[in-house]
């Protein structure tokens, strides 16, 4: 059977003032691209502190309502840190990157949009055609 679209779920917090070093001390977890306001990237300076992490190669593939489950379930028990962390910084949240040609079906479950609000963070979605 082949895939309606192709997705990507990252874990992304920017703030300002952001310590990635922070985020990933407070969260147990490493980045895979971070950066400090004024850090220079490809003729770019950053205004903004960032800290994203990916799902692991092996879930890249799957829907968009696995990899939302992966988030879920890793963050399940970081709950507590990330509402506080998304009270004090500018975002936190999982961003779902969404690139389709024709229509598409996107379902999530009840107990999963209950699981991910429970964890105080912010899901937004970036469809792409």
């Amino acid at each position: 059977m082949t895939k309606e679209y192709g997705s990507s779920v990252t874990l992304m917090i920017l703030d300002a003032d952001l310590n990635p070093d922070l985020v990933s001390a407070r969260l147990g977890l490493q980045p895979d691209r971070f950066w400090e306001n004024g850090d220079v990237s490809k003729n770019h300076t950053y205004k903004w502190g960032g800290w994203k992490k990916f799902v692991p190669d092996e879930i890249r593939e799957e829907y968009v309502e696995d990899q939302l489950l992966y988030w879920a379930t890793l963050l399940e028990s970081k709950a507590k840190v990330l509402r506080s962390m998304s009270e004090n910084l500018e975002l936190v949240t999982l961003d779902c990157f969404i690139g389709l040609d024709e229509t598409a079906s996107i379902i999530v479950p009840h107990t999963l949009q209950k699981s991910i609000c429970d964890l105080g963070i912010e899901v937004r979605f970036s469809i792409s055609t």
